[in-house]
Parts: C-alpha cells; sequence; structure tokens
C-alpha cells in the first residue's frame, strides 16, 4: 500500500461523504468564507491532531489565520 497524507484522506472523505456541509451556516446560506470547504478540512485536522488553531495557522498562513481556525469549531 502506498504513503498516503492524512489532509487527503480528509479531503477524499469530503468528496465522498460530504461531511463538511455540517459546519455550514444554517438554513442553506452560502458561507462569507473564501475557500470554505479547504478551511473546514483545517479545521478538522488541527483539532483532530490535537494543534490547535496556532500551530496550524503557522503551517498554513496563506490559507486561515489562527482567529479564522477558532471560530469554526
Amino acid at each position: 500500500m502506498g504513503e498516503r497524507h492524512l489532509l487527503d484522506i480528509l479531503k477524499n472523505g469530503t468528496c465522498w461523504t460530504s461531511y463538511t456541509r455540517h459546519f455550514r451556516p444554517p438554513f442553506g446560506a452560502n458561507p462569507k468564507l473564501s475557500n470554505a470547504e479547504q478551511r473546514y478540512i483545517l479545521t478538522v485536522y488541527s483539532y483532530g491532531c490535537n494543534l490547535g488553531p496556532g500551530p496550524t495557522a503557522r503551517l498554513t498562513s496563506d490559507i486561515a489565520t489562527a482567529e479564522a481556525l477558532r471560530r469554526m469549531c
């Protein structure tokens, strides 16, 4: 079996199950975030790996800030 990266697994899981639909605003409103699904996946990754928003934001500074990741959970 080949090497797999956790973010790729989360991205594929999103495609298969659409679990990020639970992170969207209620009542079918469109999210006002740029790259909303990408940020949702990063939030799951950061809290799932027990990193938290600060270290994840430092690693992915071009995608989301620590404050944005903190507000998504």
